[in-house]
């Protein structure tokens, strides 16, 4: 059964045109057939419409081949399953506490006196308010990490497109050889002669045979915005904009009355209330498309204005601050119940968004103007809610958007997007999945529980199909796995196009006859057979209808079909790909189930559906004990503070190692300055003290090479004669006496040998010098090459007697 949806005859009473019409041109048509009419009652004859310039170019000197502005990104940036009585992990940015707990205040007033209407001075318990959220707020900034039960909410901005239009005041700006003839028998005309549409293709296609180049990339452009055009534009959005508003509160009033109608079991009150719903209900979507379809009308001519999404789900610690009474001593308004989390972002808007420059006509005959900030952008605050379930993508890096489950309180749904039990022409069998595995995600007190419910029932669902519907008859059997495709266009207007839907139509045809099919809006169903083997799945697509034809009839096609001749009477079971159907609810299983469980760090719950390669690679390396850490896992970026030093000593280390100093192989493990911060000496190095390094350099080799290793550590303490004492004894050695221990250049000139002492050496060249018995060894150690000076001693023994 099909009917036309009520806001349809809602919009056919706002749009001057014929409902037919309506239906069937684009919004831009109807936008500007509607700004006429609005027009007209400004007394403008005709509006400017802005003019596409022709062979625009770019800053760097190429054709521009079209342009357009970037809408909002949506997406998902987790997945899994969110429960308000479920524990999760946050992380948190202190700095970013603190600056909510210094604008608490300011955050506060702008809620009460700008959203509510309402004087400061008539607040009660201001600072009692604001008190506790600082409180509130002060335990997120010093325990930023926790483990704690969430709250969900929907920050969702009111009326988003509209209202960017109002605040910003957008609106429409004011803005070769010879050739054929324009009208037939004409002489040729040349390029000069040719209108300036004409023009511009022509030399856009002769620009493109020349080389045929085209590169697509995204800029950041800034649009310079008349506060004194004529703002007839402006003033039909806020008019639809407020017609919007009171027929949403209207609906609100009238939903209140059905419910009370409902309780009292009046039935012609109930009919009444019912209609009015639908009526007011109809008219609000229906200036909602409206406004939605003004921002696309006025962005549509390139004017940049990147946006993201008009709501944003999140989960809050249930420590932040949420909802709060603020008395007043008006009568009208004692008690006004305030969100934190709307208040917020509301004040954010307006620090960042407002237009201070909004310019209103005062006076048309003097053309005087006053100026006022204009901010009309507030966030409105949904929720909390129990539960919320977002799917995952098979694919590696990618995020789904616009698909989520949302529970209320009480068990029920509160939203549901994008998934496939509301799809038309989706397998029954998925949409029985998801119509029941949603309300598994309820069960359960932990994230395993929650995971191992829901598993139940996609094995209940996987279990039918590896055991081919053993138990079920052949009518449920085709309800459960039969997909509906509808054809658009006519069967010959596809041509050598390959899908399922068209495979279906040629075979009906087959059977049936080409009358059939010869029609556009043919519903096909069909099923997939395993048969042909190796063949695509688009030539596996058997019609339903032949399993219902005369015995004779059904066996020929589907010997035919199946490219099976010697196929006798077999049941559906053995005809049907069931690998196919197992492979399409194991991917929708993946989707909602498995690959979040492994995001939520839970095991597989549906062993039986396997992880993506991507996945399952990912999870070996997460829990493989032997993998190598990586660097980023040892050394953590800080914040640097260069400090100026003109000690003359801080350039030079001393003897004793310094606390400030810290060799390389220790960073990891040494403890941080007190503020966090590491700090740089630096020092201008003239030629004296570059001159005493030098010569302190040279007294450090020559004192280390007249020296035995034991002249440079000293006397080893005694080692003792108890067991005790024999222990300090090696503790003393391989700490105080290590040639590691000892830092500065010294130091790490000492481990450079040490390195040289312990690899191997790969002789490159050896070369005679000047002095008798003394060589220049060239030698590969590791990654380095040295040259290195070797003295061969030549040493005589004599005999005598």
């Amino acid at each position: 059964m099909k009917y036309v949806h009520p806001f349809i005859f809602a919009l056919c009473t706002i749009i001057p045109m014929e409902p037919d019409e309506v239906l069937r041109k684009g919004s831009g048509t109807l936008c500007e057939v509607l700004l006429m009419v609005q027009a007209y009652h400004a007394n403008i004859v005709y509006p400017n419409k802005q003019e596409a310039v022709l062979n625009k170019l770019t800053e760097d000197g190429h054709v521009l081949d079209s342009e357009t502005y970037v809408g909002g990104h949506v997406e998902a940036l987790e997945s899994g399953v969110f429960r308000a009585d479920i524990p999760c992990r946050f992380r948190m940015v202190p700095e970013a506490f603190q600056n909510l707990i210094d604008k608490v205040e300011k955050t506060m007033k702008h809620a009460i006196e700008e959203e509510e209407k309402i004087p400061i001075d008539t607040v009660t318990n201001f600072d009692e308010v604001c008190a506790d959220i600082i409180e509130r707020l002060s335990m997120l900034r010093d325990c930023p990490n926790r483990l704690e039960n969430p709250i969900i909410y929907h920050l969702d901005v009111g009326a988003m497109y509209p209202n960017i239009i109002l605040t910003n005041r957008l609106q429409q700006q004011l803005e070769n050889e010879k050739f054929p003839p324009f009208k037939p028998g004409d002489p040729q005309r040349a390029f000069h002669q040719l209108t300036r549409e004409e023009q511009a293709a022509v030399e856009k296609k002769r620009l493109a045979a020349y080389k045929k180049t085209k590169t697509t990339r995204m800029e950041e452009r800034i649009a310079t915005i008349c506060q004194r055009e004529n703002s007839f534009y402006v003033d039909t959005v806020r008019a639809f904009r407020d017609r919007r508003y009171e027929f949403k509160g209207l609906t609100k009033v009238w939903k209140n009355k059905l419910s009370e109608a409902e309780k009292s079991r009046d039935a012609a009150e109930i009919k009444r209330a019912n209609g009015m719903v639908v009526l007011y209900d109809s008219l609000q979507l229906a200036h909602k498309c409206i406004l939605n379809s003004f921002y696309g009308y006025v962005m549509r001519k390139g004017r940049p204005l990147e946006l993201d999404t008009d709501g944003i789900w999140c989960v809050l610690p249930a420590t932040f601050p949420e909802n709060y009474v603020v008395k007043t001593t008006l009568p009208k308004k004692p008690k006004v119940t305030i969100s934190y989390p709307g208040a917020m972002l509301n004040i954010m808007v307006k620090d960042y968004f407002t237009n201070d420059q909004y310019q209103e006509l005062v006076d048309p005959s003097t053309c005087s103007y006053s100026v006022r900030s204009e901010n009309s952008i507030f966030f409105e605050v949904d929720g909390p809610y129990l539960a919320m379930i977002l799917p995952a993508s098979k694919e590696e890096g990618k995020k789904l958007k616009k698909r989520y489950a949302v529970f209320n309180f009480d068990g029920s749904l509160a939203e549901l997007k994008g998934f496939e039990v509301k799809r038309r022409g989706e397998l029954e069998l998925i949409k029985i999945f998801q119509s029941s595995v949603f309300e598994a995600f309820l069960k359960g007190k932990t994230l395993e529980e929650c995971y191992a419910a829901v598993a139940k029932v996609a094995d209940y669902w996987l279990d039918v199909l590896f055991s081919k519907a053993a138990n079920m008859p052949d009518s449920e059997l085709f309800d459960l796995i039969a997909e509906k495709r509808s054809m658009s266009r006519k069967l010959e207007d596809y041509g050598a196009q390959k899908s399922t839907s068209i495979s279906t139509a040629k075979r009906l045809a087959e059977f049936l006859g080409d009358q059939m099919v010869k029609d556009a809006g043919l519903s096909c169903r069909f099923v997939i057979s395993k048969k042909p083997e190796g063949a695509p799945v688009t030539e596996r697509a058997i019609p339903l209808a032949i399993f219902q034809a005369e015995p004779s009839v059904r066996k020929h096609y589907l010997r035919k079909w199946l490219k099976n001749p010697g196929m006798g009477d077999t049941d559906i079971r053995d005809i049907l790909d069931w690998q196919y159907y197992i492979e399409r609810l194991g991917g929708c299983v993946q989707k909602i189930i498995t690959i979040p469980a492994a995001l939520q760090q839970v095991s597989n719950p549906v062993p039986r559906v396997p992880h993506p390669d991507w996945l399952h690679k990912k999870m070996m390396e997460r829990n493989d004990v032997f993998k190598q850490k990586k660097i980023s896992e040892i050394f953590a970026p800080t914040q640097r503070k260069t400090a100026e030093v003109t000690s003359k000593n801080s350039l030079f280390p001393s003897e004793e190692p310094s606390q400030d100093i810290t060799d390389i192989e220790d960073m990891g493990t040494s403890k941080n300055t007190p503020n966090g911060i590491a700090v740089t000496h630096k020092r201008k190095r003239d030629r004296t003290s570059l001159d005493n390094m030098e010569n302190s350099m040279n007294d450090s080799q020559a004192l280390d090479s007249s020296q035995s290793w034991r002249d440079v550590l000293g006397a080893p303490p005694p080692m003792g004669k108890s067991k005790r004492r024999r222990v300090d004894f090696g503790d003393v050695l391989t700490t105080n006496y290590s040639m590691s221990s000892r830092s500065g250049l010294g130091g790490f000139l000492r481990r450079t040998a040490r390195s040289i002492m312990d690899m191997p050496w790969q002789i490159v060249q050896l070369m005679e010098t000047s002095h008798p018995g003394q060589f220049k060894l060239w030698a590969l150690i590791g990654s380095d090459l040295h040259a290195m000076k070797l003295n061969i001693p030549r040493i005589f023994y004599c005999g005598r007697k």
